[in-house]
């Protein structure tokens, strides 16, 4: 694993392979007190990742939006998005479930043109449309587009169910822009939801902005009041679930590995992977102190 830790920088490195030279002192010393010094270290670790710049390679899945493609009297009163990862044999597929609440506020009925934006930027497997007794698969394009007929009066709820293609990475990043709704004029408050398939915690989010999120169970949910864009980097639902497996079977050193693969993954695609590099080192620490005799990987680990 030592180019695993290329990236720790000369001061680091030093302050580790100290560490490292006086360990055997720490082999005879209580538990809790070598635990400590495991902590401390990444802890000296994670801030000398801190001041990392991202590469500029950063790509986020631009999830579609519904918008009208001309000037309409129609109203858009809300939205509801929820945003699905689910793990399969061939990777992470994301599904999305779209909820548009539409309104027409005058006397007489209204037509309008409407369609999906980013509809062809995603590596979708489908896309639907449904309201009412109404229900297509919409064709591929940029702006896949069909009519919408509101009676005087009428509210009516629109609903866009799309699923990706398989991706096999660790991490799945996606992007959801309110500001992209404002060709119905007023934007209203939306809400997201990012659905996991068993209870997550803030460990599976590496990165989302804006912060303001509340887990509950295996979600994790936004309110977004205006139109600032909400991106979102999480961990995939198969890696989510390993990292639970090798806790629950208290296995430090295949943990470690994973993490710091995960730093790697995080960094070549533009992301900081400092908790990532930092959780690696603390759990391979942990396995020289509960077995000094590992000499081999007390010697990677310092290089």
């Amino acid at each position: 694993c030592g180019s695993r830790l290329s990236n720790l920088d000369q001061l680091t490195a030093t302050l580790y392979h100290a560490c490292m030279v006086h360990s055997g002192s720490l082999d005879s010393s209580p538990p809790l007190l070598r635990r400590r010094c495991v902590v401390c270290l990444a802890l000296i670790l994670l801030l000398a990742f801190s001041g990392r710049t991202r590469a500029d390679t950063v790509s986020f899945l631009p999830l579609p939006l519904l918008v009208p493609t001309e000037s309409t009297a129609i109203e858009l009163l809300g939205c509801f998005h929820v945003v699905i990862l689910d793990a399969t044999e061939e990777g992470t597929v994301l599904r999305g479930s779209q909820r548009y609440t539409l309104h027409n506020g005058l006397n007489d009925a209204v037509s309008a043109q409407v369609g999906l934006v980013h509809r062809a930027e995603l590596p979708v497997s489908f896309v639907e449309v449904s309201y009412g007794d109404t229900a297509q698969e919409l064709d591929s394009g940029m702006l896949a587009e069909f009519p919408l007929t509101l009676a005087a009066g009428q509210t009516i709820e629109v609903v866009i169910s799309f699923e990706t293609a398989p991706m096999e990475a660790n991490l799945v990043a996606w992007t959801w822009s309110p500001a992209g709704l404002q060709p119905w004029g007023k934007i209203p408050a939306t809400r997201v939801v990012l659905r996991y398939p068993e209870r997550i915690t803030d460990e599976v989010l590496l990165a989302a902005t804006p912060a303001g999120y509340a887990l509950q169970g295996a979600e994790a949910v936004w309110d977004l009041p205006g139109t600032e864009p909400l991106q979102v980097v999480s961990l995939a639902p198969a890696t989510w679930s390993q990292l639970g497996r090798l806790r629950a079977a208290d296995d430090p050193e295949a943990l470690g590995l994973v993490y710091l693969d995960l730093g790697r993954e995080a960094a070549e695609r533009g992301w900081a992977g400092d908790a990532f590099y930092a959780a690696g080192i603390g759990e391979l620490l942990t396995v020289i102190q509960r077995h000094p005799d590992r000499a081999a990987l007390r010697a990677s680990v310092a290089d």
